[in-house]
């Protein structure tokens, strides 16, 4: 893994969201300002023991792997960012495996020192979006995993479409394709092996070749079982250990149902319906009766085999349960991973504990007189925090809920205060409103004038099907307090422009009459073309046209933004990045300096740029 990119990311995303530019430009050391945890979407979790001692994973798919060691819980984030998975060996967890889509560096990682150093495993896998994998249970050498070919756009899925199960007898030293597996448009959500008969294996998938499928010749041949389902479509499925002919299949929503076969698969029956989606299942390794599933409402229970169900919720704030594992050391002791936390139950569920508090990553930083404030988004609550000088420990100052029933929330991307009024706070972001089966997404603006104990909405574009759909970066003109200015993601010329502006503090906004570039995600203005009272008349902004990895996009405006002109494409700049992060120098403004990022690890050319004229050419700095 790109270890110095990963570095680098981190330091640009503090170095370009800060106001304090002067700072920045001449800092020599970087002051360690205090945990911000930083977990968005569960996307997996492991634990494992070397002798008495306990390693939990938790793969934080917007984010990194975090792991914590010991008999308390204090993560620790690793090298490895947007992980689709994490695994690790039950016997030796500081061997652990994680997985990242990409069509470039994507594919499988391996770590044999806790997630501190991560070497590329992908030996026979090429251009995939991988979804699972498990490691037998008699031999750590032994793996499986699921993944799915990304698609070029314009290729449809046909036969010939590579395949989604791999094998790997040598700890991913090499892979290669399971034989006869189903080739196609499949998406696989489980990978199990038998643990009284490993050359039994279940699949579970989901797309258009759906369903549960068994292998009763270590993978020589695989045979559908889905007798019994009205809907196959499979998000998880378990198996008891203590009796491996039982196993417990969960479905999407359409209908949701949680299933159960006796026989191995041959029949399954219904045994709990309108439960939510089904994310994950467990059955517990002390009690096979007792089985739980992580659904999006909620913690599902059974205490008889899956006679009847019912929701164990004391304690959670976060609803939507992504991923559920039961500590194979302890009995009652159960972790589970929502989309923004993190909570255990020593009692079997009757009750949850929030570890670590709301696990969010910060949206945005703001600073006046040395003191921090920084904001996040949860899907319950807007989280605002304040860093008094001197110190590293965080004050909330706002914890206000948003919508009780989740159906809409609102996730930070950046955050603004009023140079002449420090309780005056602008946060720039994205609401997301969740209906049943389907999100929908649209840039929002916030503000509170009590300097973060309340906020209200400012800005708020029509719901879009575009997940990417946000208000990257809101910026204040420094000459004049009332004229705010934001950077979206996602515009068209005819409807939503990548730059838009308010001059009476965020009540009413216009659009610029040239819209430049798709993608902006940094706005800057040029203090020097303006006067105290008056507004800025120079304006910067930055980001990617079309599609992400296409090319840098760099605009500007001579008049205030009622105009934006493109430098394309701006000089020097490699392709296949997009500008992150701008920062003007206030000694001369003609220096400018842009943070690039990749959308894939190993992407080439990421750091930081410099450019003396304006924007119109550029020079990569030692940091690149």
């Amino acid at each position: 893994m790109n270890k110095k990119f990963s570095i680098l990311i981190r330091i640009f995303l503090i170095l370009l969201v800060t106001t304090i530019v002067n700072c920045v430009m001449n800092a020599q050391t970087w002051q360690y300002l205090g945990p911000q945890y930083s977990v968005n979407v569960t996307s997996g979790f492991a634990v494992g023991y070397t002798g008495g001692t306990r390693t939990l994973y938790l793969a934080a798919k917007q984010d990194a792997v975090m792991e914590s060691s010991g008999s308390t819980i204090s993560w620790i984030k690793k090298p490895f960012s947007y992980p689709d998975f994490v695994v690790c060996e039950s016997n030796n967890p500081s061997t652990v495996y994680s997985g990242l889509t990409s069509s470039t560096s994507g594919g499988v990682w391996k770590s044999t020192d806790g997630g501190n150093n991560w070497i590329s495993k992908n030996v026979g896998l090429t251009n995939l979006e991988t979804t699972t994998l498990t490691i037998s249970p008699t031999d750590n050498n032994y793996l499986y995993l699921g993944a799915q070919y990304i698609i070029p756009l314009g290729e449809a899925v046909t036969m010939n479409t590579p395949p989604s199960l791999f094998a790997s007898m040598d700890g991913g030293e090499s892979w290669n394709r399971v034989s006869n597996f189903p080739v196609g448009d499949i998406l696989i959500s489980d990978i199990i092996f038998d643990p009284n008969n490993t050359s039994i294996r279940y699949v579970s998938s989901r797309r258009a070749l759906r369903g549960v499928r068994r292998s009763d010749n270590s993978g020589g041949s695989w045979l559908s079982k889905i007798s019994g389902m009205d809907n196959i479509n499979i998000t998880a499925l378990a198996i008891t250990p203590q009796n491996t002919s039982i196993l417990y299949a969960g479905t999407d929503g359409n209908p949701s149902r949680i299933y159960k076969t006796t026989d191995k698969g041959d029949n399954w029956v219904v045994t709990s319906a309108n439960s939510g989606i089904i994310n994950d299942l467990k059955v517990d390794t002390f009690s096979p009766s007792t089985i739980y599933a992580a659904t999006s409402l909620g913690v599902l229970k059974s205490i008889n085999s899956g006679i009847s169900w019912s929701l164990v919720n004391t304690g959670l704030a976060d609803l939507d349960i992504r991923t559920i594992a039961i500590d194979p050391n302890t009995a009652n002791l159960i972790y589970i991973g929502t989309t923004s936390k993190f909570y255990y139950s020593t009692n079997a569920g009757s009750t949850w504990i929030d570890a670590g508090a709301d696990i969010v990553t910060s949206g945005g930083v703001a600073v006046y007189n040395d003191d921090v404030y920084s904001i996040a988004g949860t899907k319950t609550k807007i989280l605002a925090s304040k860093l008094v000088s001197g110190s590293t420990s965080w004050q909330i100052t706002a914890t206000q809920n948003i919508n009780n029933d989740r159906t809409y929330y609102f996730l930070a991307k950046d955050l603004a205060m009023d140079p002449t009024n420090p309780n005056k706070l602008y946060a720039a972001g994205k609401y997301v409103l969740a209906t049943t089966g389907n999100e929908y997404y649209g840039p929002k603006v916030i503000s509170s004038v009590d300097g973060g104990t309340s906020w209200s909405l400012k800005y708020g574009h029509a719901w879009l099907s575009d997940p990417n759909a946000s208000a990257n970066d809101i910026e204040i003109d420094p000459n004049l307090s009332s004229k705010l200015f934001i950077a979206t993601h996602y515009g068209n010329s005819t409807t939503w422009p990548p730059q838009t502006y308010s001059t009476n503090s965020g009540d009413t906004w216009i659009s610029p009459f040239r819209y430049s570039g798709e993608n902006n995600f940094s706005i800057r203005f040029d203090k020097s073309s303006g006067t105290t009272g008056t507004p800025s008349l120079k304006v910067y902004s930055g980001g990617g046209t079309g599609n992400l990895d296409l090319l840098p996009n760099f605009n500007y405006s001579i008049d205030g933004g009622l105009y934006f002109n493109s430098v394309n494409p701006p000089v020097n700049l490699p392709t296949q990045l997009i500008i992150s992060g701008l920062a003007i120098d206030p000694n001369n403004p003609s220096t400018i300096y842009a943070g690039l990022r990749g959308e894939a690890k190993g992407t080439m050319g990421c750091g930081l740029y410099k450019s003396t004229d304006c924007g119109f050419s550029w020079q990569a700095t030692s940091l690149v």
